[in-house]
């Protein structure tokens, strides 16, 4: 797919001029095109991609387009320090903690999901998140009745384990500047 210029097709499909369902479908299948592939999520990032899909985070979009961008942007962010970085200074991190206010389960946990792999041993990513609010905004998403018990459920322990230490950070202050809260 790489090779013959199928990642660089899909990234050109993002663009806000095309009909929903085909962003959503091209979000969907870079996101699955980068699990366990540093070389794709390399070239996605290379061909624009990230930039791409942080675009399409933009407030009044579709919430299923949302919930794909965030999706590929977790995809693209695991195990990947540059496209860490890419999504930072994109205005990823931003965009990202605005998808944690009032929206449907499946955005939150794709955005939650981004937001972890962009803060894996990254001070500085984890100190966007919190000065963008995203730690009080994450901390939220577990009260009662809201996104935080079922993701307990279907997230399993290592997400339950990460909201238990951003809720003792949102407790303790949210941490100093740089120090990691995930």
């Amino acid at each position: 797919m790489r090779e013959c210029g199928g990642i660089a097709a899909l990234v050109g499909l993002l663009v806000p001029s095309r009909p929903a369902a085909v962003r959503v479908l091209a979000a969907g299948l870079l996101c699955n095109l980068c699990v366990d592939s540093t070389r794709n999520q390399d070239s996605v990032r290379e061909c624009g991609g990230v930039a791409a899909l942080v675009v399409l985070l933009a407030p009044g979009g579709s919430p299923a387009v949302h919930e794909m961008a965030a999706a590929a942007l977790e995809s693209l962010c695991y195990h990947n320090d540059q496209n860490r970085d890419c999504v930072r200074e994109c205005g990823g991190v931003a965009a990202l903690v605005e998808l944690l206010a009032p929206n449907s389960a499946a955005v939150h946990e794709r955005a939650a999901g981004a937001l972890c792999n962009l803060c894996r041993d990254n001070a500085q990513n984890c100190n966007s998140v919190r000065v963008c609010g995203g730690v009080a905004a994450l901390v939220g998403l577990l009260a009662p009745g809201r996104f935080g018990a079922g993701m307990r459920g279907r997230c399993g322990a290592g997400r339950a384990a990460g909201a238990r230490r951003l809720r003792r950070h949102a407790d303790a202050g949210c941490g100093r500047a740089g120090e990691s809260v995930l």
